[in-house]
C-alpha cells in the first residue's frame, strides 16, 4: 500500500480517537465501561458515591487527554507526516511506544487486562502505518 494510504490511515485514526474520546466525556457515567473495570477492584459490590464521583472525574480527565491525543495525531499525520518529515514519524513512534508500555505495564499490574487488550489494539493500529512507512522518510535539511 502507499505511503499515501498510511498516512491517511494515520489521520482517520487520529479524528477517530478524538471523536471517541469526546463522546466518552459526554457519556462519562457509561456503565459499559465500568462493567470491565469496577469488578476488577470492588467485585460484585457496587462502589459508594464517593468512588462513583471520583471515577467520574478521573476517566474525564482520561477521555478529555485522549482527545488532544488524537488531535496531536492527526495534527501531525496532516502536516509534517505527509511531508515526510523524519521527526514526525520518530515523534509518534516514541510517543505511542512511552504510552504503550507504561499504561499497560500498569494495566496488567493492576489486572486490568480489558485496558491492555484495548492498548494493544490501539497501538497496533496507530503503529501499523510507521511501520509501512518507516523507511520513506527523507533526512531533515541541516543548516
Amino acid at each position: 500500500m502507499s505511503f499515501k494510504f498510511w498516512q491517511k490511515w494515520l489521520l482517520v485514526s487520529g479524528i477517530i480517537i478524538s471523536i471517541f474520546g469526546i463522546s466518552m466525556v459526554l457519556n462519562i457515567n457509561s456503565e459499559g465501561f465500568n462493567s470491565h473495570i469496577n469488578p476488577v477492584f470492588w467485585g460484585n459490590e457496587t462502589p459508594n458515591i464517593q468512588v462513583k464521583d471520583f471515577q467520574q472525574w478521573i476517566y474525564g480527565v482520561l477521555w478529555a487527554t485522549m482527545v488532544g491525543w488524537g488531535i496531536f495525531i492527526a495534527f501531525i499525520a496532516a502536516f509534517p507526516f505527509k511531508k515526510r518529515e523524519k521527526w514526525s514519524r520518530n515523534c509518534i513512534t516514541i510517543g505511542i511506544l512511552s504510552w504503550y508500555i507504561l499504561d499497560t505495564f500498569i494495566s496488567l499490574k493492576a489486572n486490568v487486562e480489558f485496558n491492555a487488550i484495548g492498548n494493544t489494539i490501539l497501538a497496533i493500529i496507530i503503529l501499523m502505518p510507521i511501520f509501512f512507512t518507516f523507511t520513506k522518510f527523507k533526512n531533515p535539511d541541516i543548516k
